[in-house]
């Protein structure tokens, strides 16, 4: 026979799963759309149509910070953010998996309006990359 314990640990069980299960997923479906916009940017960026001398640097590079959508607006006071991936050179010509990466600032001062970038960091030395890891 089931004791009370087993049964309300059960019931809880079966009453949370259908909420942290589409959660887990939508968290899945929300770090794919921001590796896919990623790749988008990379992809523009990587080009050379804007940037030439983007293409001459990614065999130099130690990682790249890949920021789709950089969001900036500001009336006096103004505040900037983004998400974006991380991708380190784990050998010559081979890339880490993406590790998803915010950042934001804040500024005080003489300013109005709003604006949206795209920003691609390409970082080109490990003392580069540690102030990014480690900030």
């Amino acid at each position: 026979m089931l004791d009370r314990r087993t049964v309300l640990a059960g019931t809880a069980a079966a009453l949370l799963l259908p909420t942290v299960a589409p959660s887990v997923a939508w968290a899945d479906a929300k770090r794919q759309s921001l590796v896919d916009q990623s790749l988008s940017t990379a992809r523009k960026v990587l080009s050379g149509k804007d940037y030439p001398d983007t293409l001459k640097l990614m065999p130099k590079a130690r990682a790249v910070l890949i920021i789709p959508e950089l969001v900036q607006g500001g009336f006096i006071i103004g505040a900037a953010g983004g998400r974006g991936v991380l991708l380190t050179r784990t050998a010559p010509g081979d890339w880490s998996y993406p590790a998803f990466y915010g950042m934001g600032s804040g500024s005080v001062g003489l300013q109005v309006g709003g604006k949206v970038s795209e920003i691609v960091f390409i970082i080109l030395t490990d003392k580069g990359l540690q102030a990014i890891l480690e900030h």
